[in-house]
Protein backbone atom coordinates (compact mmCIF):
# COMPACT_ATOMS: atom_id res chain seq x y z
CA UNK A 1 0.00 0.00 0.00
CA UNK A 2 2.72 2.46 0.95
CA UNK A 3 4.72 1.43 -2.11
CA UNK A 4 1.74 2.20 -4.36
CA UNK A 5 1.26 5.60 -2.71
CA UNK A 6 4.97 6.32 -3.13
CA UNK A 7 4.76 5.54 -6.84
CA UNK A 8 1.57 7.57 -7.30
CA UNK A 9 3.20 10.57 -5.61
CA UNK A 10 6.07 10.47 -8.11
CA UNK A 11 8.69 8.24 -6.50
CA UNK A 12 9.90 4.84 -7.57
CA UNK A 13 11.67 3.44 -10.59
CA UNK A 14 10.65 3.74 -14.23
CA UNK A 15 9.30 0.18 -14.39
CA UNK A 16 6.97 0.89 -11.46
CA UNK A 17 5.29 3.84 -13.16
CA UNK A 18 2.74 1.48 -14.72
CA UNK A 19 0.96 1.46 -11.35
CA UNK A 20 0.52 5.23 -11.54
CA UNK A 21 -0.84 5.06 -15.10
CA UNK A 22 -3.32 2.36 -14.11
CA UNK A 23 -4.65 4.42 -11.20
CA UNK A 24 -4.66 7.74 -13.03
CA UNK A 25 -8.15 7.24 -14.48
CA UNK A 26 -9.61 6.33 -11.09
CA UNK A 27 -7.96 9.32 -9.43
CA UNK A 28 -9.25 11.64 -12.15
CA UNK A 29 -12.75 10.20 -11.82
CA UNK A 30 -12.68 10.67 -8.05
CA UNK A 31 -11.55 14.29 -8.42
CA UNK A 32 -14.28 14.98 -10.98
CA UNK A 33 -16.94 13.50 -8.68
CA UNK A 34 -15.72 15.56 -5.71
CA UNK A 35 -15.62 18.73 -7.81
CA UNK A 36 -19.14 18.22 -9.14
CA UNK A 37 -20.50 17.51 -5.65
CA UNK A 38 -18.91 20.66 -4.31
CA UNK A 39 -20.32 22.75 -7.16
CA UNK A 40 -23.80 21.28 -6.75
CA UNK A 41 -23.77 21.91 -2.99
CA UNK A 42 -22.52 25.47 -3.54
CA UNK A 43 -25.43 26.16 -5.92
CA UNK A 44 -27.93 24.63 -3.49
CA UNK A 45 -26.66 26.72 -0.58
CA UNK A 46 -26.60 29.90 -2.70
CA UNK A 47 -30.18 29.40 -3.92
CA UNK A 48 -31.49 28.37 -0.52
CA UNK A 49 -30.84 31.71 1.13
CA UNK A 50 -33.31 32.58 3.88
CA UNK A 51 -34.95 35.96 3.55
CA UNK A 52 -36.32 36.78 6.89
Amino acid sequence: MARGAYVVLGGGHAEELGIMQDNLGAILLLCMILMSLSLISMVIFACGDDEG
